[in-house]
């Protein structure tokens, strides 16, 4: 683009397109409308020397009148073009990056087991956890496990020799004790938003339920108490992503709660409390599943 016309180039980059149609279409008209008046003052004024200054009023005339020419390269800036073959140096791209938040709540399915402390025999247990995605990293949500143990408390064994001398041992159970953890808890859960591999970290806290069942088969009773009381728990995993909605979990937890009950004494007939303390650790792991 020349030098000279930089600065009505510039200026006609700032006027909004329309606005410069206009613009150029006055300008134009006045230029003719003011040629013409022009041309016939100066042929009133001097009618005698019009053959001898023809040429210089016809050529002053067309100078008048004449449009601007364009050089067959350049194109007018105003209307938003560039010369022909110019590309701009230097550009910008802007690229805008979101969290893609996935799925909006887990499901899970666990299994494991719990030692408690007081007790020989580990509990067996299955459990489900359902949690909702707060924001990226930290999910809130309710959990509950079965936990159950049983064992023998009392056996009878009888013994005789079958027909060959061969010794015929029979053990028949005299009592069966069973017990049934029950921990439901409102938990929260803070994840290392890591593709693959995600170590976590999380607690829970609610109310636990024990529930006691004791069977006599010499006497053929059977009993069944319920002990509750507040519990927490605290438990760290790592989480290994199937695809996007399929995930295996394992962790190790803590179970802390003292569960009791009121029972009125049958010597003194005054209401007494008994406990149960459920303190111990375990494993447990399994799926889940987004939603």
């Amino acid at each position: 683009m020349h030098p000279s016309k930089s600065a009505s180039v510039m200026g006609a980059a700032q006027t909004p397109a329309g606005a410069r149609t206009r613009s150029w279409s006055r300008v134009s008209t006045a230029l003719l409308v003011g040629g013409w008046v022009l041309s016939a003052c100066l042929a009133a004024a001097r009618p005698a020397a019009a053959s001898s200054s023809a040429p210089r009023d016809a050529s002053m005339t067309a100078s008048l009148l004449a449009i601007p020419a364009w050089d067959g390269v350049t194109v007018l800036a105003s209307s938003g073009y560039y010369p022909q073959g110019y590309r701009p140096q230097h550009t910008t791209q802007v690229v805008h990056r979101t969290w893609h938040r996935g799925p909006d709540g887990w499901f899970s399915l666990r299994g494991g087991f719990f030692d408690n402390e007081n007790v020989p025999k580990n509990d067996l247990l299955a459990g489900v956890k359902l949690t909702g995605v707060i924001s990226k990293g930290v999910e809130m949500g309710i959990s509950s496990d079965y936990q159950r143990r049983s064992h023998t408390a009392g056996e009878r064994i009888d013994e005789y020799r079958d027909p060959s001398g061969n010794l015929v041992k029979t053990t028949v159970p005299t009592a069966e004790v069973s017990s049934s953890l029950i921990p439901v808890l409102g938990i929260l859960e803070l994840r290392v938003p890591t593709p693959g591999l995600q170590p976590y970290v999380g607690g829970g806290a609610g109310y636990e339920f024990l529930i006691v069942d004791d069977d006599d088969f010499i006497n053929n009773t059977h009993f069944s108490d319920t002990f509750g009381g507040f519990g927490w728990q605290g438990y760290a995993g790592i989480t290994l992503a199937i695809n996007e909605k399929a995930r295996i979990n394992a962790e190790g937890f803590w179970n802390q709660s003292d569960v009791s009950r009121h029972v009125q004494d049958p010597i003194s007939g005054i209401e007494v409390k008994q406990q149960i303390n459920v303190r111990g650790g375990g494993i447990r792991g399994g799926l889940s599943f987004g939603f």
